[in-house]
């Protein structure tokens, strides 16, 4: 063979071999128009002669029903809109890969939001499905389907990952959400059998995305004015509507709730007289603004504080008895209960406990609560909140203290705690190392905790009883002394003073020496203030009958403080006459 032919047979292999490599050309979807009722697998019922598939758009007309008789695939799913019947799963399962569509007039015919009501329109009653597979797209859009019809099973089974977008409010007689993420937008969903409320399920491992919110466009329902059945989440319900409402009968919050607005946001409430969505196992904040409390709340898992900060308002949050706090909470993360609404934790037992709580009067301020309950019978709920305030009570005249007010309150009959507390440096008003930790109560008024640290702004409690007020101030105060006195009379020397206020002063002792002696306290038992925690005054007399004629006297008075020490006030001088004995009369 001659140069030229190899030539000529060469380039020929070359071109031969090049069209071999090629990939096969994908097989274009079909356009299958339903010719007549029948079933989904007779090829004769379709336009396309062959039974539908997972790439390939299906229209079924007005006037058709197509009946499945095994599972099947499709891509896009368009119903003729008219009333009567168009499918019927029986016990099987369409799985979509597209979207649904909905048209009037003869096929592709105009998209409509006009669907019927009736819940044999897609008729799953003999325990098939409508299922939603395969990666992120559109499946429903604007303009080509609507919240009807009722009665049927929508399942969402999306690929791991993957986001099914809804461009409509959806519903449908149970809705599951088996994996994958589904993103309704601002649009309602329904789940309405037909006779009563449908139920809600998001699987562990789905996530479902709302931006619904306020009373009029809700995250799920029924109808605008009744409730869906079991909404129960044991995966993931991600919400970012500025005021989301639910209408259910029954609320599983199971997995994580996470609201995720980046601006400022309420909780969820109740709808339609539907259950409260009041009890988390996960509930997680983020998004940049603050997330307030709409109703009372308990977490019973994991309250994650990403970014955002709570706002309790006048609500109260519940961390269970095994409930805790993940994040790094600071002035920008943290729980806020400068209003009337407190922070608890459910103490099953000893343990301890540290309460990210803080105030945004102003500036946003972090100063926690570290608690160690220590067991006993003393169990219950402790709470606290905190206000960037000087204390309610507190003494009048105190030039030294903190402009910081934590309120505690317990469940338990007998607690028995330590608390150390957490104050700010822009709190301190005067010298910070005269003050001690006070917790206010009945009696004494102020009990007097330890010093404060001043490195690291904070003042510990030890084997407190009691919870009411807690704050710091100077560490011992005494009455404010008007006036003190002692006058010799027969057979007596009576010392009266007068107090100006008695702010810290849980009473008085009185001191008697003469002239190079030791001070002898005259009382038995300590003179009770008449006005303890008061900044007001009162007035006072003791007759020391045990004083000798012709002796000079100093009378020292001291003030017990709130917290047991003595603070001297004053000391006065007195001579005793010699007196001319008279029958009867001493002196």
């Amino acid at each position: 063979m001659n140069r030229k032919w190899m030539s000529i047979l060469l380039c020929c292999a070359l071109v031969v071999s090049f069209f071999v490599a090629l990939p096969a050309p994908r097989t274009m979807a079909a356009e299958c128009y339903s010719l007549r009722s029948g079933n989904w697998n007779d090829p004769d019922a379709w336009s396309c002669t062959a039974v539908p598939g997972s790439s390939d758009n299906v229209y079924i007309e007005t006037g058709h029903t197509i009946t499945l008789t095994q599972d099947q695939s499709v891509y896009d799913l368009n119903l003729n809109s008219t009333s009567a019947q168009r499918l019927v799963t029986g016990a099987y399962t369409l799985s979509i890969n597209g979207k649904l569509r909905a048209f009037s007039g003869a096929a592709p015919g105009t998209s409509t939001t006009s669907l019927p009501t009736s819940s044999t329109w897609i008729d799953t009653s003999g325990g098939g499905k409508l299922q939603f597979v395969g990666t992120s797209r559109n499946v429903t859009n604007s303009g080509e389907w609507s919240a009807n019809p009722k009665g049927w099973t929508a399942e969402f089974a999306l690929t791991g990952g993957q986001t099914g977008t809804l461009g409509t409010n959806f519903k449908a007689g149970s809705l599951t959400f088996t994996s994958g993420i589904v993103d309704a937008g601002a649009n309602v969903l329904s789940a309405d059998t037909g006779s009563a409320g449908g139920n809600i399920t998001i699987a562990s491992g789905a996530t479902v995305k709302s931006a619904a919110s306020s009373s009029s466009t809700l995250v799920f329902q029924r109808t605008g004015s009744t409730t869906a059945g079991t909404l129960t989440i044991d995966g993931e319900l991600i919400l970012t509507g500025a005021s989301p409402n639910i209408a259910a009968s029954t609320i599983n919050f199971n997995g994580t709730v996470e609201y995720a607005r980046t601006s400022a946001q309420t909780m969820a409430v109740a709808a339609n007289g539907g259950a409260n969505p009041s009890t988390y196992t996960n509930l997680k904040l983020s998004g940049a603004a603050a997330k307030t409390l709409g109703l009372n709340t308990t977490v019973n898992g994991t309250l994650t504080l990403a970014t955002a900060l709570l706002k309790l308002s006048s609500y109260d949050l519940t961390l269970g008895s095994s409930a805790s706090v993940s994040g790094t909470p600071s002035a920008s993360n943290m729980v806020v209960t400068d209003s009337t609404g407190k922070l608890c934790k459910t103490f099953g037992a000893a343990g301890s406990f540290t309460f990210p709580i803080g105030d945004n009067t102003g500036t946003a301020e972090y100063s926690p609560v570290d608690l160690t309950v220590n067991g006993g019978s003393g169990l219950g709920d402790f709470c606290f909140r905190v206000t960037d305030a000087a204390p309610t009570h507190k003494p009048t005249g105190v030039s030294n203290y903190i402009t910081r007010n934590w309120i505690g309150s317990t469940t338990a009959s007998g607690p028995n705690y330590d608390a150390t507390f957490t104050y700010l440096a822009a709190d301190v008003v005067g010298t910070e190392a005269s003050m001690s930790g006070k917790r206010y109560g009945s009696a004494p008024p102020w009990q007097t905790l330890g010093a404060v640290v001043v490195a690291t702004h904070a003042f510990t409690g030890s084997g407190l009883t009691e919870m009411s007020e807690f704050t710091a101030f100077d560490t011992d105060l005494a009455a404010t002394l008007a006036a003190l006195d002692a006058v010799p009379a027969p057979g007596r020397v009576t010392v009266r003073w007068e107090t100006a206020s008695e702010a810290d002063t849980l009473g008085f002792n009185l001191y008697r020496a003469a002239a190079g002696d030791d001070w002898t306290r005259l009382n038995a038992a300590m003179i009770p203030s008449q006005a303890p925690g008061s900044p007001f005054g009162a007035s006072y007399r003791y007759d020391d009958a045990a004083a000798a004629r012709g002796t000079a006297y100093h009378y020292r008075l001291a003030a017990v403080g709130m917290d047991g020490g003595e603070t001297v006030l004053d000391a006065v001088q007195v001579s005793t006459p010699y007196w001319t004995w008279l029958a009867g009369v001493r002196w």
